[in-house]
């Protein structure tokens, strides 16, 4: 890659994570959100400091943001008096928070913990809806530290609360990482009614997102008007309804191709896997018997994905109608 190529690409993540941004703002910008720390006893006061300008940003962006404590905590030392704390009963977080979600329509609980949320075998816990969130606790993959905290999550999410996001308070700025970024800080759970991570057919109001990741090949008019002319066969990869990857399907004669592969910069392995899957199952439906993704169709970062054999590719050269190496299924 030139370095004309590569400021393009920077410049087209960076354009990709603040588009991202706005629009996960946006979405949340007069909708109620209520922060509370839970098993967590205090944070260093540098750290308190980071998050009173982050909880002072989302009010100043019209987020409606309500801080609460246990009734004897002391978390919420130097937070600057313009924020007023809610007390809450100490083992009685439950009925506040549906409390709060009933008088007020609350859309994002976060919790502020210790540590992220990690399971029995020491794997940190990103996303999962309810139903996921109690098997974990029923199969005993959950860590006895985080069972009651992730219980408190999926009893919020049964009980009107939209969304639940718990993260490690010592991070500085985790806030705003795991509100307004895709990859987030820390662990999302979600109603079961709630998609949060998938693929769908791409659409009108996609074309800015898919222009920027395929990056210099697709500049000016002439690129949009190429996605344009195939727009029906572009995918794209949505987190939290904010799109952040992309694919070309093509289907002819019992064969599928999925090419064009692209991706803001925090989900290249992610979105692949995620286009992958989805690629297999519309490739079945179709009634197709090969699926190729040419390695040229891949950013170089993903042309030796685990993904590939994880699905049963195989890598495969010299394919008749066609050139270079390419993944078949």
């Amino acid at each position: 890659m030139s370095e004309k190529q590569a400021r393009r690409r920077a410049y087209a993540d960076d354009t990709a994570a603040v588009r991202a941004a706005l629009h996960c703002l946006r979405n949340t910008r007069g909708r109620n959100v209520l922060i509370m720390p839970y098993g967590i006893a205090q944070i260093h006061s540098d750290d308190m400091a980071i998050l009173s300008e982050d909880i002072e940003l989302l009010l100043e962006n019209g987020v409606p943001v309500i801080v609460a404590e246990a009734m004897d905590a002391m978390f919420w030392n130097g937070l600057p008096d313009s924020i007023y704390v809610q007390s809450v009963v100490r083992g009685n977080e439950k009925e506040y928070v549906a409390g709060i979600a009933n008088e007020c329509n609350l859309h994002k609980l976060i919790l502020l913990c210790e540590g992220n949320c990690t399971l029995a075998d020491g794997t940190v816990l990103n996303n999962a809806s309810v139903s996921e969130v109690r098997k974990l606790i029923a199969d005993g993959k959950v860590s006895r530290d985080w069972t009651l905290t992730l219980d408190l999550a999926a009893n919020a999410c049964e009980r009107a609360v939209e969304t639940v996001h718990l993260f490690d308070a010592h991070h500085p700025h985790a806030l705003l990482a795991e509100l307004l970024t895709a990859s987030g800080s820390g662990t999302f759970v979600h109603s079961d009614m709630r998609r949060f991570k998938f693929v769908r057919k791409a659409e009108l109001t996609d074309v800015p997102e898919i222009k920027l990741f395929l990056g210099e090949d697709y500049a000016g008019d002439q690129g949009r008007e190429r996605i344009m002319n195939t727009l029906e066969q572009y995918r794209v990869f949505t987190v939290d309804e904010a799109t952040h990857g992309c694919a070309l399907y093509s289907f002819q004669e019992g064969t599928a191709v999925m090419t064009n592969v692209a991706y803001s910069r925090f989900d290249g392995e992610e979105a692949l896997a995620a286009m992958l899957d989805a690629f297999l199952a519309e490739a079945s439906n179709r009634g197709a018997s090969c699926a190729i993704v040419p390695l040229d169709g891949l950013p170089e970062a993903l042309r030796n994905s685990e993904c590939f054999e994880r699905l049963s590719f195989s890598k495969q050269g010299r394919l008749p109608g066609r050139s270079g190496t390419a993944w078949v299924k």
